[in-house]
């Protein structure tokens, strides 16, 4: 049955095992196995209480007798290197196997939704890292990239509260302010976003993205708000620094 399971989920194409469990389901609705992995996905997709009555007790104990094996430092050091090395499909692969006999498991939600963001599939990263901030609420780099996967997948109302989190418990950290600004000025929140961009100016002062990012943001404000615009192109040049000459 394990290795069912890790063939079925083994790349985590979660919406075509999904599609293929409730076409199965159809046929035969007390199908067991079938049931089990739907309830895998449900979960996985940040649906607890779904996904749990679907799940089989005997199949999950039954796979509890293998997560002693899964668990091992080497299965996390592999998947590691596996992604350091630029194959993020194969650390997925690695991370799923943990989360077949351990759905919950920390290590394997971080793994796996780090994966998935390195390979842009941030819309299937948010259910692993919604269940990873429920178990975390503390964390600020979890609540960073779950407020990141959210305003990449066009759910910036979403995004602000756990951007914010991440913002105000490491204020130092320019990234989730940054992200911030962005998902208030996409939820139409004009002032928060130009003070949260003026934060995060102040924290990297000489990022220059940041520093594009503010008159990308002042642009999309009411016209009361854009005094400081003359001052941003100002440093952005300086920044800069003078054009190359032309060529001869």
């Amino acid at each position: 049955m394990l290795e069912l399971l890790e063939t079925l989920l083994k790349n985590c194409r979660l919406a075509s095992v999904r599609k293929a469990c409730e076409t199965a389901l159809q046929r035969d609705p007390a199908a067991v196995l079938t049931r089990h992995v739907l309830g895998l996905l449900e979960l996985w997709s940040g649906k607890v209480e779904l996904g749990t009555p679907l799940m089989s007790p005997a199949i999950s104990q039954e796979l509890s007798r293998h997560a002693e094996a899964v668990a091992r430092v080497e299965l996390a050091t592999e998947a590691n290197r596996l992604r350091d090395a630029g194959n993020p499909d194969g650390a997925i692969e690695l991370w799923m196997k943990r989360l077949i006999v351990s759905p919950l498991d920390p290590e394997g939600l971080k793994g796996v939704a780090e994966c998935l963001q390195d390979r842009g599939r941030h819309a299937e990263a948010v259910g692993f890292l919604r269940l990873l901030c429920e178990q975390k609420p503390e964390d600020a780099q979890t609540a960073y990239r779950l407020g990141a996967a959210l305003l990449c997948t066009s759910a910036p109302g979403e995004a602000v509260p756990f951007l914010s989190r991440a913002a105000h418990m490491l204020p130092g950290w320019g990234m989730p302010w940054r992200c911030l600004a962005m998902a208030l000025l996409q939820n139409s929140q004009h002032a928060q976003a130009v003070e949260a961009m003026r934060i995060c100016r102040m924290v990297a002062p000489e990022d220059l993205v940041s520093l594009n990012q503010q008159i990308f943001c002042l642009h999309y404000c009411p016209d009361s708000m854009q005094e400081d615009l003359p001052g941003a192109y100002g440093q952005c040049v300086a920044l800069l620094g003078p054009p190359p000459a032309p060529p001869a």
